[in-house]
């Protein structure tokens, strides 16, 4: 997986850098104040990730237009599960912020960047994007492009 997506009920950078530290054992370039960044750079060895930190600022922001896609996405999908649609559009507008990371090369199971990903989303709770499902912070499918769903 070469990039995904949180959408975090809480937006707390401080606590992102804190879980960000103890997951990856790093070096961090960090853009903007440690309580306020707009994004790190993890380097470590022949790996780098990329976290971009984009928050709610007013009506019709940035984030506000990428929830509104995600919604449209959402009520796209057919599923046979009643419950995936409307829990997934509660949890994507209730989100304070966005984190996008991406990771060169690819985010990596094997190196312990999931781990990292699903404690950054247990910490803040943020659904996962990959691109193709929502995840839940404990790594459940909440609902993919097919409708499938394990809630």
């Amino acid at each position: 997986m070469r990039q995904c997506t949180l959408f975090c009920r809480r937006d707390d950078p401080p606590g992102i850098l804190k879980v960000t530290t103890e997951c990856l054992h790093a070096d961090l370039a960090i853009d903007g104040l440690s309580e306020d960044w707009s994004a790190i750079i993890v380097t470590n060895g022949d790996y780098q990730i990329r976290l971009v930190r984009t928050r709610r600022v007013a009506a019709g922001d940035k984030l506000s237009k990428t929830l509104l896609g995600m919604v449209n996405w959402l009520q796209r999908i057919a599923t046979p599960n009643p419950r995936a649609t409307p829990v997934a559009v509660q949890r994507v507008l209730g989100t304070k912020a966005m984190i996008g990371l991406t990771g060169t090369p690819e985010l990596s199971e094997e190196r312990g960047h999931f781990d990292y990903i699903f404690a950054l989303a247990a910490s803040l709770d943020a659904l996962v994007w990959n691109g193709t499902a929502l995840l839940t912070p404990e790594g459940d499918l909440l609902v993919n492009a097919i409708g499938e769903s394990e809630i």
